[in-house]
């Protein structure tokens, strides 16, 4: 058994083939679409249950821009998440997008902080 699970957000440019191989969990983030629902996002656009084409997606997308949205994870889902992860007894490595560029990886410090007190 793996002493250490690979984390990743779906921020990260992984291909299905590399997230499979190496067993590598994903955490995926939220959207919110033209429909108004909270989504989560996905890796790979044979495994969406929303769209039936990225090229649905696309054409949505550019006909209202405005109704699009992301989210990070919330810390709560986040430190759910890890602490399943540390008490299966594993120690974590995650690849998050940089703290210039959203509060994913913030998140993940906080949900950290909350799991090791």
């Amino acid at each position: 058994m793996k002493k250490f699970e690979i984390i990743v957000d779906t921020t990260s440019d992984i291909s299905n083939e590399i997230i499979e191989e190496f067993d590598i969990k994903l955490m995926n983030a939220h959207f919110k679409d033209d429909s108004g629902i909270d989504h989560l996002s996905f890796s790979d656009w044979k495994n969406n249950t929303i769209y039936e084409s990225s090229s649905e997606f696309y054409k949505k997308l550019k006909a209202n821009p405005s109704l699009f949205s992301t989210a990070s994870n919330s810390i709560q889902e986040i430190y759910e998440y890890l602490l399943k992860t540390v008490e299966d007894g594993k120690d974590i490595l995650l690849f998050a997008i940089s703290s210039a560029m959203s509060g994913t990886y913030n998140f993940f410090q906080k949900a950290k902080e909350m799991v090791l007190s």
